[in-house]
Formats: structure tokens, C-alpha cells, sequence
């Protein structure tokens, strides 16, 4: 259950959903409140990073450190899962993703180069990547200012802790 700073309770997937739909990338938790809930949570990496991408504020932060002791290193602006897509993928909700493999750059499925990839869901599933930032727009992929996910690919290792809430 989660109180936002308006007041709002959010206590299931179904009122994130809805308050992703309803807020926009105004919302930025602080660093005493992002290292309190993932050290709160409990949450392990069996690297010393851990990523967190909250949909609510459509936000990513990436903590360094170890289970019960993460300290907030970065925050950026990021796509994440649109619930509006008919085919339902925003399949990134979860606690128990991990960065599976990385890709400096891909062909894309119209002839495209895609830099800066990382599978985070399952070996070839939902990606981190250069994307659109700000709002729900992706079908459950993790998108990034180009700066962003370079940052991501060049620091941060195979294996790491993904948290999508």
C-alpha cells in the first residue's frame, strides 16, 4: 500500500495502472523516500546495483549497495508499459527480473539500428532501451534518453536486480 504525496492510496496493480494513466512525469520520489522503500522492501541483487523503474512517476532509479543498505546513485526520465495496448503486454510488472544480456546495437523490426539494449524479462524478452520518456508508451520495455541508457549499459551489470512497480 502506498500513499502518494496528494494523498492518494494505492494499495493494487489495477490503482497503479490507473494512476499512470492519470499522473504525469511530475512525480519524483526523493532520495530519503526511494532508498526507504527499497530498503524497506528488502529487495537483493547479486550485483551491487539494483533498478528500480516505477511507473507511477514513469521514473527510473538505479541504487548501488547491497540488500538493506542501498544508496540512490541516478534518476531518469523513462517509457514504460502502456495499459491501453489491446494485446495486454505490459508484462514488465513484477520483483524478479534481472538484466539477462546486452546488445550495443540491434537491427530493429523496420531495418533500424536500436543501440543500448538490455533484455531484463527473460533472455529476449521485454528490453531496456532508447526510447520515448515521460509517459506510458511501450508494451512493456523500459525506454530511455539515448545519455540515459548508455549510462545503464556501460555501468551497469549483467545479472543486476530489475524492480518494475
Amino acid at each position: 500500500r502506498w500513499v502518494m504525496t496528494d494523498g492518494t492510496i494505492v494499495g493494487a496493480k489495477s490503482d497503479m495502472d490507473l494512476l499512470t494513466r492519470i499522473y504525469d512525469n511530475t512525480c519524483k520520489y526523493d532520495k530519503l523516500t526511494a532508498e526507504s522503500w527499497v530498503n524497506k522492501e528488502g529487495f537483493a541483487s547479486s550485483t551491487p546495483y539494483l533498478f528500480w523503474c516505477n511507473k507511477y512517476g514513469q521514473r527510473v532509479y538505479i541504487f548501488k549497495g547491497k540488500k538493506g543498505a542501498w544508496q540512490l546513485l541516478k534518476t531518469y526520465k523513462c517509457s514504460t508499459g502502456n495499459i491501453n495496448y489491446s494485446d495486454n503486454c505490459d508484462q514488465g510488472v513484477g520483483f524478479s527480473w534481472k538484466i539477462y544480456n546486452k546488445d550495443k546495437a540491434f537491427k530493429t523490426a523496420n531495418g533500424g539500428i536500436q543501440k543500448w539494449n538490455m533484455h531484463y524479462s527473460s533472455p529476449g524478452g521485454n528490453s531496456i532501451h532508447k526510447g520515448s520518456v515521460g509517459k506510458p508508451a511501450t508494451h512493456g520495455c523500459i525506454g530511455m534518453a539515448e545519455s540515459s541508457v548508455k549510462w545503464v549499459f556501460d555501468n551497469i551489470p549483467i545479472n543486476t536486480r530489475v524492480i518494475v512497480f
